[in-house]
């Protein structure tokens, strides 16, 4: 499995963390990350930890894309997890994405 962030524009993914690192109130903080693989992907359910996080995935010819939105206008540090579950080559399996940053006045 590959996993690939669409949103290098809006921070680094490494090891299954999306860190968006500092941001500002109200930040657009929606991202896109591909998980490609060799074997057929089926996606069955995303899931967030808490309502401040919304998730959306959708199976397209690469792989499953999976877009995630953090709510940036709570201020602090945060850390929230994104289950997603799917079928590879016949296999359900999950895979556990963390995002994490700083919102600023």
């Amino acid at each position: 499995m590959e996993i690939i962030n669409l949103s290098t524009d809006k921070g680094q993914l490494s090891n299954n963390i999306f860190d968006y690192g500092v941001m500002q109130r109200y930040a657009d903080t929606k991202i896109q990350i591909l998980l490609k693989s060799n074997e057929l992907l089926q996606h069955k359910e995303i899931s967030a930890d808490c309502g401040c996080t919304g998730t959306e995935a959708e199976k397209t010819e690469q792989g499953i894309l999976l877009k995630i939105k953090y709510n940036s206008n709570l201020l602090g540090s945060f850390t929230k997890g994104i289950t997603e579950t799917y079928i590879e080559g016949g296999q359900k399996k999950s895979l556990r994405i963390t995002i994490k940053g700083t919102v600023k006045q």
